[in-house]
């Protein structure tokens, strides 16, 4: 993004600036120098990564949003419509399905008899 570009390029120009600057330096003073330009490497560093993870968050909230205003929208739509089924173009999943058509306890008191015999 701009801002870490930005960010980056002004880092890395006050880098080559110290190195610079370093040239006529005493060996401690140089020495004070990297490690200020390490720690401030650093803190930008985890700065950048908590502002990234921060807008990966919000992208996610807003993502789950729009997908439960969808998610309510296709199962109004469904029951207004007398739809009993609303398939999803991918995989086939289902978006909408009559509720009275469920038949998860069937198949799980099937699936548990079956598991049963097998004992």
């Amino acid at each position: 993004n701009k801002k870490r570009d930005s960010i980056t390029r002004a880092f890395q120009l006050e880098y080559r600036e110290a190195e610079a600057k370093s040239k006529g330096m005493a060996q401690k003073a140089v020495q004070e120098l990297a490690q200020r330009m390490n720690e401030k490497s650093q803190f930008l560093g985890q700065q950048l990564q908590m502002e990234e993870q921060q807008l990966q968050s919000e992208s996610q909230s807003k993502t789950d949003t729009l997908l439960k205003k969808i998610k309510d929208f296709v199962k109004s739509y469904g029951k207004q419509n007398k739809y009993t089924y609303i398939l999803g173009a991918e995989a086939g999943s289902v978006l909408y399905g009559d509720e009275t058509r469920d038949i998860t306890e069937d198949v799980l008191k099937a699936l548990n008899d079956d598991y049963a015999k097998k004992q």
